[in-house]
């Protein structure tokens, strides 16, 4: 037995990655969102996601071009950052905030070559950070 016949018997690494396309399931990523939800420390809810209803709103927003990668990004983006979500964070608030979360994945991120260092120096001074920090020491 040789290498070349194992591969035909269990087939090649390469025939077995799945392909990759623009379409998703979306009861799946209703899904995906609820193991999320409640993975979340700071989620303090029920854990109840209707997937039906979610899983709705994903196939309406596959409709007008919205591809799998930009909705785990902002899956992702919404379960990791605070400031995207509401007052009453769950899958309804997901649903709400789609377009803040849809601009906050899709902008470009700020390069380093965009800031200068004559912004950050304008921004800061050095001085009065130390006569700041003498002054809350000696108190």
């Amino acid at each position: 037995m040789n290498s070349q016949s194992i591969w035909d018997d269990w087939g090649s690494p390469e025939s077995e990655l799945p392909l990759k396309s623009s379409g998703y399931n979306s009861v799946n990523m209703a899904h995906y969102f609820q193991q999320c939800l409640a993975k979340a420390t700071w989620y303090r809810g029920f854990g109840i996601v209707n997937t039906q209803a979610l899983s709705g709103s994903f196939a309406k927003w596959k409709k007008t071009g919205l591809t799998s990668d930009t909705l785990l990004d902002m899956i992702h983006s919404y379960m990791d950052t605070a400031k995207l979500r509401g007052s009453a964070p769950g899958w309804k608030d997901f649903i709400y905030q789609r377009d803040k979360l849809l601009e906050y994945v899709t902008k470009p991120a700020p390069s380093i070559d965009m800031v200068e260092e004559d912004d950050y120096a304008d921004t800061y001074d050095e001085d009065q950070a130390m006569r700041d920090y003498l002054e809350r020491r000696n108190k």
